[in-house]
């Protein structure tokens, strides 16, 4: 392989007419992905190489034929070429882009899914931008890899083979040729490696120096411009050589064939791999770390350990607030376990229900670029197919208003001890600032406590009540309320899907999958 590398790399730098050639290609399916990337993210990743493959193809045979011979002239053709093989070509791209889509999807899967189980097994947890982002990066990956094997299907129907034939040839060379295959696998990475350093330069540098920011992405960019004619050059001597060689006879070789059953056989070992890390990730099978810990003994910091262990747990909070004439009910049933997050908000004018997991959002708004569809339920309802869980559960905080009462806000006390139950009291100022009310300017505090009963041997909130009120000579507002507080947690807390959703869509199937 040196040896091509040397000749490509000699090729390209005699013919600029190549060069410029190769570059206009990339340049042109670039500027097609991006047209369609602004209607429709997925279709970066998605859209075959309907530019790259049919004019590349057609010209394989010119440049293979100049790199073995730098005395011959390039017999291009190109129009004569596409007319006769583009076609064919274009096909080609489509049923390779399905086909490498399809394999990069299982290959992420199968790479993706025990590194996450380990970070979970390890009590890590994995931020919402590469939940977000990792499929789509890692479906992209995976697929550039598979066009990398194959490859030597597209040097068979550039050289006029049906597409059988040239799919059979592709899969018996990838499989009995590894060298070859791990080569054209290794210049496929070159590109992602150029890309991928691209991308991260660009996010770290683009909110720095714009000299900066220029200096590095041009810097990869030309490293790009370098490779990239180099590499064409070398993987049309390396591909050529599945179509080019001949035997004594003077009748094409072929590789050799591959047993059939052996093949087989290792198709049904990665199928069976893909379906059962797909398996664990549909059903949310993973490690989940016991993340409570003990009380300590004085009761502000009580109070603080059991309201971080209930958030840290499956969790509903239930919230009513009265103030003799209207009432309030929030609830929020948080399961860690199913990651599902569910809201309930129901006053004398709103009756409203939001819910997220990993392959739905249901309620507010979502984010497009992500978005596998979106839905309506009624006339204003609205349904993401995204990785909604991921998107709440970052900020999720279900303390102070429509929530437990904040912890830190002043001083907590032990008023009662029975059963292995402690009730804990706060007053006074601290007391609004913990359940989250306002108070009026120059308040007078008539009735201001707050209490929450916690179960000392799990940790956690058991639930409570609050009674509030303040009037002020300087303000209208003069709060009145009473709360009450109802808190359960364990593995039997569930935030079930709301019925008017249905059934999930082919989107939220693919978050589920892939948001693990």
């Amino acid at each position: 392989m040196p040896s091509r590398l040397r000749s490509a790399a000699r090729f390209t730098r005699n013919r600029p007419r190549v060069v410029s050639f190769v570059l206009a290609v990339v340049v042109a399916e670039t500027a097609l992905r991006l047209v369609l990337g602004m209607a429709e993210p997925l279709a970066v990743v998605l859209c075959p190489p309907v530019v790259a493959v049919p004019l590349l193809g057609a010209a394989a045979p010119a440049v293979r034929a100049a790199v073995r011979d730098p005395m011959v002239t390039p017999d291009w053709h190109l129009t004569a070429r596409l007319r006769t093989v583009g076609p064919h070509l274009l096909i080609a791209a489509v049923l390779g882009q399905v086909a490498a889509v399809a394999l990069g999807s299982a290959l992420l899967t199968l790479v993706d899914t025990p590194i996450r189980f380990s970070v979970y097994a390890l009590g890590g947890s994995v931020p919402y931008g590469v939940v977000a982002l990792a499929p789509l990066v890692g479906v992209a990956v995976g697929t550039l890899l598979t066009w990398g094997a194959l490859v030597p299907s597209l040097a068979h129907v550039a050289a006029g083979e049906g597409l059988r034939n040239a799919a059979r040839a592709s899969v018996e060379t990838a499989l009995s040729d590894t060298r070859r295959t791990a080569t054209l696998v290794g210049v496929a990475l070159v590109y992602e490696a150029v890309v991928a350093d691209a991308g991260v330069a660009g996010f770290f540098y683009a909110d720095g120096s714009l000299v900066t920011f220029l200096v590095v992405v041009g810097l990869l960019i030309l490293a790009g411009v370098l490779t990239v004619p180099v590499s064409y050059a070398a993987v049309t001597v390396v591909d050529g050589a599945t179509t080019g060689t001949r035997g004594m006879d003077g009748e094409r070789s072929r590789p050799p064939r591959v047993p059939v059953r052996r093949a087989a056989a290792a198709c049904i070992i990665v199928l069976g791999l893909v379906a059962g890390a797909s398996a664990v990730r549909v059903t949310e099978t993973r490690p989940t770390p016991n993340a409570a810990t003990t009380l300590p003994s004085g009761p502000t910091a009580a109070y603080e350990a059991a309201v971080s262990n209930t958030i840290a747990s499956n969790n509903r909070i239930e919230y009513r607030m009265s103030d003799g004439n209207h009432t309030l009910y929030n609830m929020r049933v948080l399961d860690r376990t199913d990651r599902r997050l569910r809201y309930s908000y129901r006053s004398e004018k709103e009756n409203n229900t939001a819910y997220f997991d990993a392959g739905v959002k249901y309620g507010g708004e979502g984010t497009r670029f992500i978005a596998l569809g979106t839905r309506r339920i009624g006339r204003y309802a609205k349904v993401w197919a995204y990785p909604g869980y991921w998107f709440f559960n970052q900020n999720y905080d279900p303390t102070g208003w429509l929530g437990v009462p904040k912890p830190n806000t002043g001083t907590w006390k032990v008023v009662s001890h029975s059963n292995g139950t402690e009730t804990l009291e706060i007053d006074g100022p601290a007391a609004f600032r913990a359940a989250g009310v306002g108070t009026p300017t120059n308040a007078m505090y008539h009735t201001a406590w707050v209490q929450m009963r916690v179960d000392i041997d799990r940790g956690v909130l058991l639930g409570g009540r609050a009674r509030l009120n303040a009037t002020s000579p300087d303000s209208d507002f003069d709060p009145d309320v009473s709360v009450r507080y109802k808190v359960k947690t364990g593995p039997d807390v569930t935030a079930y899907r709301p019925a008017e959703l249905g059934p999930r869509t082919s989107g939220e199937w693919l978050w589920k999958l892939f948001a693990y």
